[in-house]
């Protein structure tokens, strides 16, 4: 069983103007808590969005990923 899941992560406003790029495509771990996800992606996926991390919300699919729950992918097929 892969442990990890292909992803496309995309950005809008203001993520949009300082990744510098509509989306981009990576791989995160399948079953994740929700502040993991955020710190893989405000710290390594991308970093340029440090600055606006606090005031960011994550969501798949057009559905906000539960806080207290985290990301499981099966969830949103």
């Amino acid at each position: 069983m892969e442990n990890n899941v292909k992803v496309n992560v995309l950005f809008f406003g203001k993520a949009r103007e300082l990744a510098e790029c509509d989306c981009k495509k990576t791989s995160l771990p399948k079953n994740v808590k929700y502040e993991k996800l955020k710190e893989l992606i405000f710290q390594e996926v991308v970093p340029e969005l440090q600055s606006i991390e606090k005031a960011c919300i994550l969501a798949v699919d057009q559905r906000y990923v539960d806080q207290k729950r985290g990301f499981d992918p099966d969830e949103f097929q």
